[in-house]
């Protein structure tokens, strides 16, 4: 599909060292109480009304 769209791949090999080509997953805890989370449902910071995590820090696994 992608290459239909004319996008062409940058990459020369797979995924290597974590962090190189893929965003790291899991690294923002979710949740109601702000004591034990960062986020709420919404990925909206519980300290930082304004600040929402647009990446994905907060999914619990990748499926690289």
């Amino acid at each position: 599909m992608l290459e239909t769209l004319g996008a062409k791949s940058i990459a020369a090999g797979g995924i290597t060292t974590g962090g190189e080509v893929i965003h790291e997953v899991g690294t923002i805890r979710m949740g109601k109480d702000p004591r034990d989370s960062a986020l709420n449902a919404f990925w909206q910071a519980h300290e930082l009304k304004n600040l929402f995590v647009a990446d994905g820090g907060s999914f619990a696994s990748n499926p690289d």
